[in-house]
């Protein structure tokens, strides 16, 4: 049996193991991998290239919440 659930989906949850598929993506960040990471509680298997991690570790998620522009 094998279970497969996004990232996002999994964000409040956790499970005993947990595989991390990566891909070089703009959309696949630092704060994501890190979501994705400690959703497990024993054991990760992360499956990718060593460059692609370094690129993922380095990009960082930029917020765009529009705050600035209502206290202007």
């Amino acid at each position: 049996m094998a279970y497969a659930v996004t990232c996002h989906k999994s964000q409040g949850s956790a499970s005993p193991a947990v595989i991390v598929a990566l891909e070089d993506s703009p959309m696949i960040t630092r704060e994501w991998l890190y979501t994705a990471i400690t959703r497990a509680r024993h054991h990760v298997l992360i499956v990718g290239s060593e460059p692609t991690l370094g690129r993922i570790i380095e990009r960082r998620s930029i917020r765009r919440t529009g705050l600035a522009m209502e206290l202007d």
